[in-house]
């Protein structure tokens, strides 16, 4: 099975079936499973710009999925909205370093395709958002040229540790593969 390393805010938020699309700049002809790997590194912005995300861009919707996609084992990020919201903002309640679901990419579309596109969410008036709406909070797409589309996500219930790699999917290290495999027939 091969892997695509993603920033652990990313990475839960893909685990939850929130994060559907996954923006890139390169196009690929790859369909079929895809292991989803938090990395180690918060990204160019560091934890500060993942905390300043949780805590300006995340709506109650967006943060329950990101609870729930920690799994029982990691509380710590999981609390009521509000004013104390910040305490619960930890870096230790992602999983890094370590493949934490499964996803199927069923396509690789361009960026512009998916302002076409009718998403699940309803505006206001009851309108059907595009995708490219619904996954903009997600995605950078104003830089973006390619979006990974995901189906059909399985969250581990326990992350395997797994070194990863930056760029395009990558092939699993058998142990990983066996420690994934068992997982995912133990929740089919």
């Amino acid at each position: 099975m091969r892997a695509l390393s993603v920033w652990p805010h990313y990475a839960a938020l893909i685990a939850s079936g929130h994060k559907t699309i996954e923006g890139r700049n390169w196009q690929t002809d790859y369909r079929g499973p895809l292991a989803i790997h938090s990395t180690k590194t918060w990204g160019p912005g560091g934890f500060a710009e993942v905390r300043r995300f949780l805590l300006e861009g995340c709506d109650e919707e967006m943060w329950e999925a990101l609870c729930h996609a920690q799994g029982p084992e990691r509380p710590a990020m999981c609390g009521e909205r509000g004013d104390d919201l910040e305490e619960f903002v930890d870096r230790d309640a992602f999983a890094r370093e370590a493949i934490i679901a499964v996803a199927t990419v069923t396509e690789c579309v361009e960026v512009s395709e998916l302002r076409l596109r009718k998403g699940r969410r309803r505006d206001s008036i009851g309108r059907r958002r595009s995708v490219y709406s619904e996954q903009a909070p997600f995605c950078a797409f104003d830089v973006l040229a390619y979006g990974l589309v995901l189906e059909d996500v399985r969250r581990l219930p326990v992350p395997v540790p797994c070194t990863g790699r930056q760029g395009r999917p990558w092939e699993l290290p058998e142990l990983v593969q066996a420690g994934i495999d068992e997982q995912l027939a133990a929740i089919a």
